[in-house]
């Protein structure tokens, strides 16, 4: 198994006054200014801090799936939005609402995983495709025993399993299988 770190500390970023987003592999971490916009195309959008509105309004406990090009727009008047976006092939449009079932994995799109751990609890995931992207959105994980904090990523390649232990409460995680 190959591992990659890639710590919060150390992502590239690109802003300006409008717009910021860190990149970890094929995951953006955005944040836009109230009122500003931003094209994307064949992405999961999952918003974390206020709304944002593509072809409706999406809160956090939504995703949106879409392979066609889309805006990304920061509905309100003086607030900031913070959202992840994930470059994807998959050739399907959609929008889901998720809730959190606590202590395990939910599926968001094929391939695509999100959990809330209480800590100190352990999980485990076999990959289909061999290779995965662990993004840490909250709190503290130990991931193949590598610790990892807030936003911060785990590229892994030939791996079957990717195991698991929230190091904090209400901490949460994203898992991608990369083809």
């Amino acid at each position: 198994m190959e591992a990659v770190i890639h710590l919060a500390s150390n992502r590239p970023c690109t802003q300006n006054e409008q717009y910021r987003s860190y990149y970890t592999s094929n995951l953006k971490d955005e944040t836009l200014a109230a009122g500003a916009s931003v094209e994307h195309k064949n992405v999961l959008l999952i918003p974390l801090v206020g709304d944002i509105f593509t072809t409706q309004r999406l809160s956090p406990g939504q995703a949106q799936l879409t392979s066609k090009e889309i805006t990304v727009t920061n509905p309100y008047e003086e607030e900031l939005v913070n959202y992840l976006v994930i470059e994807t092939h998959l050739l399907i449009d959609g929008i889901i609402d998720f809730e959190f079932d606590q202590n395990e994995l939910t599926i968001l799109f094929p391939g695509i995983y999100i959990g809330k751990y209480d800590g100190r609890r352990d999980d485990v995931l076999r990959t289909e495709t061999k290779n995965a992207l662990v993004f840490i959105i909250a709190g503290a994980f130990e991931v193949q025993n590598r610790l990892l904090e807030p936003r911060d990523g785990l590229e892994l390649s030939e791996v079957t399993e990717i195991e698991f232990e929230a190091l904090s409460n209400e901490a949460i995680l994203l898992i991608v299988d990369v083809p």
